[in-house]
């Protein structure tokens, strides 16, 4: 990446920032027609040698402030807070779909934060010990009415539906206080983890009380992991069950939790997680936080309704979500430890994707996703070739480190 930065005796909302994206190798473009031009243009621009994308410091601005005012007073916009946004993944990684997208769904599309309370789930720092498995609680005979089921991490399930019975964690939940607990084999667990260092842990403030899980049972809602890697898979709960470290969507109008988690596991949300995501985790990871979801893009309530109507949701709720290569046609490597240096991730060619390979209750999925933004079946494929992309350079551009 190469910033240029011109010193300038005044700074205005409306100075130009350019994010510049080269397709041919430096040496060619270092040419000064190409570079005067460049300089000059103030219009978006596309073509074989570079895309680039202008945007005024005001915009930048109110895409990254974060208020709750329904109206921003643009003659205090330096007073709202500014917690950032995406530039590299939406300016610089982004590939011309997005920006389609963004014109065709610019009355189709809302940021999550507007329709839905956007939380993250427990952080307890205290796992090792408030986390059992049924085998731990049959052990310490821990009575059944202190603890409560958990969604630990995506390794839990690979189904989108959550249900009870598929999970095998359990975390300690009660609120009674230690001092009323003696009589129970709960207490003996806890002295016993105490003896063990329990109490050292910074987050185990309260002696007394350092075990109780605070969490309020939000359900129905859907569940987003923090940590994606190839499979691109969000919960949706309405079982009492509680969430680990994940990021928590509730929307306001319950009825349209469904078709919210849906669209949330469609490709188009898919590419969405891999521009809008931070990248910088070992071995390819993504990163999503909260601050992400609420700036999240999704079809509007009107037009989440539509997905309501898809035949196949119970069929794609309860089947399991492989990763995004094997959910788009593309057969992973099932050799046991294969040391193939093309596995899994080279062999991919995105522009060799099609319809008729994509899984058929996901392409179905798809289809009303993007025809609710107008998408023709060319863009669609783009969409396609994108995420394909976006993964395949993500997980090789890890390995490579």
């Amino acid at each position: 990446m190469i910033v240029f930065i011109e010193k300038s005796k005044t700074i205005s909302l409306n100075d130009v920032l350019k994010f510049i994206v080269f397709k041919k190798p430096f040496g060619e473009i270092i040419k000064p027609e190409i570079l005067n031009w460049i300089h000059q243009t103030k219009e978006k621009t596309i073509n074989d040698t570079f895309h680039l994308i202008p945007k005024t410091r005001k915009e930048l601005w109110l895409e990254g402030i974060e208020t709750e005012e329904n109206q921003i007073n643009e003659n205090r916009l330096w007073n709202y807070p500014y917690i950032g946004n995406k530039w590299g993944g939406k300016y610089l990684r982004a590939p011309e779909i997005f920006f389609t997208i963004l014109e065709k769904g610019k009355d189709k599309l809302v940021k999550l934060g507007d329709i839905a309370k956007v939380k993250r789930g427990l952080v307890t720092g205290l796992d090792t010990y408030l986390f059992l498995s049924e085998d731990e609680i049959i052990q310490y005979k821990i009575e059944k009415k202190f603890v409560k089921k958990i969604l630990r991490s995506p390794r839990d399930t690979n189904k989108i539906l959550v249900k009870d019975a598929d999970l095998n964690t359990f975390s300690i939940y009660t609120d009674i206080s230690k001092s009323n607990l003696e009589n129970t084999y709960l207490y003996k667990y806890l002295i016993e983890c105490e003896n063990q260092g329990a109490l050292n842990r910074a987050t185990a403030k309260q002696k007394e009380k350092w075990y109780i899980v605070d969490q309020e049972i939000n359900i129905p809602c859907v569940s987003i992991p923090r940590a994606p890697y190839e499979r691109h898979i969000i919960y949706i709960i309405e079982e009492d069950i509680l969430i680990n470290d994940m990021v928590i969507i509730i929307p306001y109008d319950s009825k349209i939790i469904i078709p919210t988690g849906l669209y949330l596991n469609s490709t188009l949300s898919s590419m969405f997680l891999e521009l809008l995501s931070r990248s910088n985790l070992g071995l390819g990871t993504l990163k999503f936080e909260k601050v992400d979801a609420l700036r999240f893009l999704l079809l509007t309530p009107e037009n989440l309704s539509l997905i309501s109507k898809v035949n196949i949701i119970e069929q794609f709720l309860s089947r399991p979500i492989k990763s995004i290569f094997e959910e788009l046609g593309f057969q992973k490597c099932n050799q046991k430890n294969c040391k193939h240096p093309e596995h899994p991730y080279e062999y991919v060619k995105p522009e060799e994707v099609s319809f008729d390979k994509i899984m058929p209750d996901r392409r179905e999925l798809d289809k009303i996703v993007f025809e609710a933004l107008g998408l023709t079946e060319d863009e669609q494929l783009e969409v396609y070739r994108a995420v394909l992309e976006l993964a395949k350079n993500r997980l090789l551009k890890a390995r490579s480190r």
